[in-house]
């Protein structure tokens, strides 16, 4: 292995959008210090072909192509296809600067670190600059289960199932989840605590990420190691329009999945199952301007009433 290619295997779930796809792979690669491994799970009817990525600098390409469009399968299956310790999740939408898997590297290595995320570029303090006003929306965010003002790290809403980072980051700081678009973990620690994308977050789940980083960074303090954001790490998410799933459905699954995660976190806090009915609620009223977006917010909490007995079972594939 020479200087410049780090032992790292990067996981890239995508379906539906070569183009992007291949804008974030020559991305990945285009500094001095490159991934040894990237592993593409390309769930589209017709896979991309190796040859469109063009020179990756040493990298090796591996795609797979699985019959079945999952996204929390297709992780799983870069888990088990990765050659490295060093796992980086990274959406098929994502630029990053020529010196990020050099820092990241640098970052994830150290024997106390057991997860590195990154911040978007939108969000990110350091490069974009610290936003102004944004105290009255997040005071009114707290009011509707979507954030706490007050909090200065990388937190969850526990009654609301939302994963958050405070406003305004621009240090390494500790976090208990990270978002999906960029993090890095270690294969064995994932390995040790047995931990694995819960498969029955099917199709477009918001809240996959949340889950298994949740479980995965509480596990790692348990063990004395840190979690942590590093604005550092320049990302930019282009949230690709290339392709996108159906509005009602993407709607469906974000309710229906937190309400799942809801059970499975914290069986036992009932009063966070009415928290959340409450602040969906409160957001629906919200959203009374936006009559489409609003029809579609009333259907899911009515699939959510009818189905709420499969979706505490966790049997997601049956709400349709």
């Amino acid at each position: 292995m020479t200087d410049n290619i780090l032992p790292i295997s990067v996981i890239i779930p995508t379906l539906n959008r070569h183009g992007t796809l291949i804008r974030t792979v020559q991305s990945l690669c285009s500094g001095d210090c490159v991934p040894k491994q990237i592993v593409v799970i390309d769930q589209s009817a017709i896979a991309v072909e190796a040859a469109e990525f063009g020179d990756l600098h040493g990298a090796a390409i591996d795609i797979e192509h699985p019959s079945v469009a999952s996204s929390t399968l297709a992780r799983n299956i870069g888990i088990k296809r990765s050659s490295e310790d060093i796992l980086l999740f990274c959406d098929d939408d994502v630029l990053i600067n020529e010196e990020t898997i050099a820092k990241l590297y640098a970052r994830i290595s150290k024997p106390d670190i057991a997860l590195v995320a990154a911040i978007q570029r939108r969000d990110n303090a350091l490069y974009d600059g610290a936003k102004k006003g944004r105290l009255l929306k997040d005071i009114c965010g707290t009011l509707l289960g979507m954030k706490k003002f007050w909090r200065t790290d990388g937190y969850v809403v526990k009654s609301n199932i939302r994963g958050r980072y405070a406003t305004g980051i621009s240090t390494v700081t500790n976090t208990e989840w990270a978002m999906g678009y960029f993090f890095c973990v270690k294969k064995q620690m994932l390995s040790l605590l047995g931990h694995c994308f819960d498969e029955h977050l099917i199709r477009y789940a918001y809240a996959e990420d949340l889950d298994i980083t949740y479980r995965y960074c509480a596990e790692a303090r348990k063990q004395g190691l840190k979690t942590v954001l590093d604005p550092e790490l320049y990302v930019d998410h282009l949230v690709s329009k290339e392709w996108r799933v159906p509005k009602q459905e993407e709607v469906n699954y974000n309710f229906a999945n937190r309400r799942y995660l809801s059970w499975k976190l914290f069986p036992l806090r009932h009063d966070y199952r009415a928290a959340m009915w409450l602040f969906d609620i409160l957001y629906y009223l919200t959203q009374m301007g936006n009559r489409e977006y609003a029809k579609e917010i009333g259907s899911a909490l009515k699939l959510c009433v009818k189905k709420r007995k499969l979706i505490r079972e966790g049997a997601i594939t049956k709400l349709s």
